[in-house]
C-alpha cells in the first residue's frame, strides 16, 4: 500500500471511531437523562395502584351490603359507596396521565362497571349477582394489573430468594385453610 491510501484508512478509521464515541455519549447521556423520569412516573404509578387497591376494596364492602338481602345498613352503606366511588372517579381521571394505557381502560371499564351496580341499585333497591359478579371480576383484573405494573411478584420472588427457598414458599401456599384453623384452634385450648 502506498503512503496516500494508508493516511486515508488512518483517517477514516479516526472519523469512524470519534462517531461511535460521540454516539455512545448521546446515549448514555440520554439516559441518564431519563433515569430520574422513570423513577419519578414508577413512585407515581405505585402511589396509585395502592390508591386503587384500597378503594376499590372499600367499594367491594359496601357492595356487598347492599346486594345482601335485608341487609341493616343499606342506608349508610350507600351513602358510604357513593362517596368511596367519587374518590375513585376522582383517581381514575388523574391516573389517566401516567397509568399504562390497557391499565387506564381497565380501571375505566371498573369504573362504569359500578355506575352500573350503584344505578342498579338505585332503581331496584337490590343488585343482582351477574351485577356484583362483573365488578368483582373487574376488580379483580385491575388489581392483578396493578401487581404486574409494580412488579410486586417479581421483588416478592427475589425477597423469597433471601430468606427461604421457593420450595418452601410454595408449601406454605398450597396449605389448607383448615389446617390454620386446626393450628389456630389447639393454641386457643392450650392457652384457655
Amino acid at each position: 500500500m502506498d503512503e496516500s491510501a494508508v493516511t486515508l484508512v488512518v483517517g477514516l478509521a479516526g472519523i469512524v471511531s470519534t462517531l461511535l464515541v460521540s454516539a455512545l455519549g448521546l446515549y448514555y447521556t440520554a439516559k441518564a437523562r431519563v433515569a430520574p423520569l422513570r423513577d419519578a412516573l414508577f413512585s407515581r404509578q405505585l402511589d396509585v395502584a395502592v390508591q386503587i387497591s384500597h378503594l376499590q376494596s372499600r367499594i367491594r364492602v359496601f357492595a356487598t351490603i347492599l346486594s345482601a338481602k335485608d341487609a341493616l345498613y343499606c342506608d349508610e352503606a350507600r351513602a358510604d359507596i357513593g362517596e368511596y366511588y367519587k374518590q375513585f372517579s376522582e383517581l381514575e381521571a388523574r391516573s389517566a396521565v401516567i397509568l399504562p394505557v390497557e391499565l387506564w381502560l381497565e380501571l375505566k371499564e371498573l369504573s362504569n362497571a359500578i355506575c352500573c351496580l350503584l344505578q342498579e341499585y338505585d332503581e331496584q333497591g337490590a343488585i343482582t349477582s351477574p351485577c356484583m359478579l362483573k365488578v368483582e371480576a373487574r376488580m379483580t383484573k385491575v388489581a392483578l394489573l396493578c401487581r404486574t405494573i409494580t412488579g410486586a411478584d417479581q421483588l416478592s420472588e427475589h425477597a423469597i430468594r433471601l430468606f427461604s427457598s421457593r420450595k418452601d414458599y410454595q408449601r406454605v401456599v398450597d396449605m389448607e385453610i383448615s389446617k390454620f384453623e386446626s393450628m389456630h384452634g389447639e393454641v386457643n385450648r392450650s392457652g384457655a
